[in-house]
């Protein structure tokens, strides 16, 4: 274990060098690394038993900005039992509005699921891909974002591929008061799959925050609530940032299998200084198929 977690850590070092490089010589502002530690857990589900390890993995991801208009973000994560999530998301100025466009790709590898009843225990490959493109709008006070994605999904009984479209509007003329209303939609649609074809979810998310306008160059305030989610509530100040998250999730899926609902619930706190950041997290399925917690520490330069 402890050898894992030392090559792990010299492939992280090798790499921020290489990075660092790579950005003296493109200009780059800025790139940040970070490495954790997290411990993962086994949970026992109504229909079975997904089996977890305990491990120690590290997390790493780079951000650099090369102009003042364009953006790069890059991460990497490995987590126990060979999950590993890779996502990469640019953005730059086209015709003078802001393009998103990124990718993402998560591999669980081998997943083994034993049902309560029998001994015997079946193998699932578990892994997904995200595709987006989008771009943001800003007229008279109004900002438009939209959001195309393509996400296909190989999880456990379910295989799919459906598109996903994001917009937010948002208008700045509650500046004096010091507020400013988000309402993001997101609608997804399936367009195949053998469990579930046919079908077409569509979800309905909005968000709020609120933060005084007045103090944004000082303190800042935020609350993003989002109705069945959760909320996130940030402390910013010119030197120390405090942020504290609450997220659930109820989820009904429909197919060829009965309904049946997961509770997701996560937790975290992050308290940053400057370049430095320390972050923890705490996430728990009900469905008790993983818990995982840990600790994240990261230091921008």
């Amino acid at each position: 274990m402890i050898y894992r977690f030392l090559t792990l850590f010299l492939l992280v070092v090798c790499f921020s060098q290489l990075v660092s490089a790579q950005a003296d010589q493109e200009g780059f502002q800025h790139v940040l690394l970070a490495s954790s530690a997290a411990y993962s857990g086994s949970g026992e589900s109504n229909s079975g038993l997904l089996t977890g390890s305990e491990t120690v993995f590290l997390h790493g991801w780079m951000s650099a900005n090369a102009k003042k208009n364009e953006d790069v973000q890059f991460s990497h994560t490995g987590l126990f039992d060979g999950i590993t999530q890779t996502t990469l998301t640019s953005r730059l100025l086209l015709w003078e509005h802001p393009v998103q466009l990124g990718w993402q790709y998560v591999t669980a590898g081998d997943i083994e699921y034993r049902e309560k009843p029998g001994p015997a225990a079946s193998t699932f490959q578990v892994y997904w891909l995200t595709v987006a493109a989008g771009s943001q709008i800003r007229l008279n006070g109004h900002d438009l974002a939209f959001t195309l994605k393509y996400s296909f999904q190989n999880l456990f009984f379910d295989r799919y591929d459906a598109w996903l479209t994001d917009w937010t509007w948002s208008h700045q003329a509650a500046r004096d008061v010091g507020l400013m209303l988000v309402s993001l939609q997101n609608i997804g649609v399936v367009s195949s799959g053998p469990s579930v074809k046919g079908q077409a979810p569509v979800r309905l998310r909005t968000a709020w925050q609120f933060y005084d306008w007045d103090l944004s160059e000082q303190i800042r305030l935020q609350i993003v609530s989002e109705l069945n989610y959760g909320f996130i509530t940030r402390l910013i100040t010119p030197t120390v940032g405090i942020e504290s998250t609450l997220y659930s999730q109820v989820r009904f899926r429909m197919g060829v299998r009965p309904t049946h609902t997961t509770n997701p619930f996560s937790s975290g706190l992050s308290v940053y200084h400057k370049s430095f950041r320390v972050d923890y997290a705490f996430n728990y399925q009900e469905s008790g198929f993983t818990s995982t917690h840990g600790i994240t520490v990261g230091y921008q330069f």
